[in-house]
């Protein structure tokens, strides 16, 4: 089961759903996108990330990969904040080649 709530406020009550969210600690994803924080029950882990990016590799070349990440500041998949996973699996998912 998925599951999307998505509230939009204030930032200062962005900031108390987000925090509150993030103590209560049930096993799912929650990031702020843009004026939204977004909550999902599915978690994006680093090993399906590092999968998606060697077929990716292989479509869009490396360079295509080594932008995107820039993008994200970071070199490889460990240096990537968790929090973006999955915002930067959906990035991945929609590269085509060139």
């Amino acid at each position: 089961m998925n599951i999307k709530i998505e509230i939009t406020a204030s930032n200062e009550v962005l900031a108390a759903v987000y925090a509150l969210a993030r103590s209560l600690d049930c096993g799912g994803a929650v990031r702020i996108d843009g004026a939204n924080v977004i909550y999902s029950d599915r978690q994006v882990t680093a090993e399906q990330l590092r999968e998606v990016l060697m077929q990716k590799s292989k479509e869009v070349g490396r360079n295509a990969i080594n932008q995107l990440m820039a993008e994200f500041g970071t070199v490889n998949i460990t240096g990537l904040d968790e929090s973006r996973y999955e915002e930067f699996l959906s990035r991945l998912q929609k590269m085509q080649k060139i």
